[in-house]
């Protein structure tokens, strides 16, 4: 039989005393804090293709356990508004306990107006996790513990709130870095800001025009990447029951490599979304995308190293990565407690190699995600849920591979306000 991953106990010993010192608040307050308890499966945690040969004590499924702490505020003060939310995390794998971490996410923003017509936000959120493992190249499998670390700063105003027209500017700075040395050439800093306008000739629907920079460079081996997009947006609203909104960014992307070489691409993004109330019960969400990436390529060779063993090593390289997204999501509420949810979502992607490691590699792969999940809420500060998923993609296996994998999780929440 497989047995559970051993659950941190002084976290779970201080989750039961939140809750035991907290349970006697009645009246509803700005902040909120709580704790929860997930228990996961993954048929195959590291997306290997079917058939890969794992090296040795990783084990190609696991259960997870993440015992997780969490609190937030939304509290106005006058015209403002401060907001956040922030969780720690300890992951325990069954198996692989050689991935097992702490980790954290936190976030903390200001909505804020002026007497006049100006208004923005600031925002600014962190995290560290385990980097998601996906499917490498046909030669090897990744599946080294490697810690994940995101910080992004944002920023928005607004000119002309009450009025027909706005103008908009926002300005973003955001970074990744990772543990493993191996990934030092992923590594990514990025900024980028916008300026636009948008009209609202009536209470159902806006139309907005902006243009939009983005640059970043991978200080790891110093190349750096630009693109200018132009988006035009529409956002209508039929009824009560349905809204509709779709972009269309048309842009120029610019990658100059560190002997000074460069390239330069152009592509059209977007995406269109239908939410809609069908019944008093029944939800539908809809969405397609279309998306271009410059990201740093994960290539991954499998070498002869010291005492005749294998290792991974990690190529220079960058991939163009043009994807679209269909998804199509119902939620049911069966009653004020019970909910029901299902998905379906397939990503389509072409990807080519380009960077310091040329060799004119291209490949395309899809990947279908099914979904379910059953929500039951039996009291205001408690939850639990389950959800079922399957995940296959199809793939060249040049620069992707195919594989299967089967996930199942519950949670038992507890939130009290």
């Amino acid at each position: 039989m497989k047995r559970l991953p051993r659950l941190p106990i002084p976290t779970l010993l201080a989750a039961a005393g939140l809750a035991a010192c907290t349970l006697a608040q009645a009246q509803t307050s700005p902040y909120y804090i709580g704790g929860s308890q997930t228990l996961a499966h993954d048929s195959n945690l590291y997306r290997a293709a079917s058939g890969a040969t794992l090296p040795e004590g990783a084990s190609r499924s696991d259960t997870l356990s993440v015992t997780s702490l969490f609190a937030g505020v939304n509290q106005p003060i006058g015209r403002q508004r401060l907001h956040g939310s922030g969780s720690l995390r300890a992951n325990r794998y069954a198996d692989n306990e050689r991935l097992n971490h702490e980790g954290y996410a936190a976030n903390l923003g200001l909505d804020w107006e002026s007497a006049e017509r100006v208004s923005g936000n600031l925002s600014g959120s962190a995290s560290r996790t385990l980097r998601p493992f996906s499917a490498g190249t046909s030669q090897a499998t990744e599946t080294r513990r490697n810690i994940q670390t995101d910080g992004a700063l944002d920023a928005l105003v607004r000119v002309g709130v009450v009025s027909e027209w706005t103008g908009e500017a926002s300005a973003s700075w955001g970074r990744t870095d990772y543990s493993e040395a191996a990934f030092a050439g992923s590594e990514v800093r990025r900024q980028g800001g916008s300026l636009g306008l948008r009209w609202r000739p009536g209470a159902h629907s806006n139309f907005g025009l902006a243009v939009r920079q983005t640059n970043g460079r991978y200080p790891g081996r110093d190349t750096r990447f630009k693109r200018n997009d132009i988006d035009l947006t529409a956002a209508w609203q039929p009824s009560a029951a349905s809204s509709l909104f779709a972009r269309l960014s048309p842009g120029r992307s610019r990658n100059k490599a560190a002997d000074g070489s460069s390239s330069s691409t152009t592509s059209t993004t977007g995406s269109l979304n239908w939410r809609w109330q069908a019944t008093g019960k029944l939800a539908v969400n809809t969405l397609a995308t279309r998306e271009s990436s410059q990201d740093s390529f994960n290539q991954r060779l499998l070498t002869l190293g010291a005492n005749n063993s294998f290792d991974f090593v990690q190529a220079n390289s960058d991939s163009n990565v043009r994807s679209n997204q269909y998804l199509l999501g119902l939620e049911y509420q069966a009653s004020p407690k019970i909910a029901a949810t299902a998905s379906a979502r397939q990503v389509r992607r072409n990807i080519s190699q380009t960077g310091d490691f040329r060799t004119g590699a291209f490949d395309t792969d899809r990947t279908n995600t099914l979904s379910l999940g059953l929500r039951w809420t039996p009291t205001r500060s408690l939850q639990f849920s389950c959800d079922l998923g399957s995940e296959r993609r199809s793939a060249g296996g040049l620069l992707s591979v195919g594989y299967d994998a089967q996930t199942l999780s519950c949670l038992g929440q507890l939130t009290l306000q």
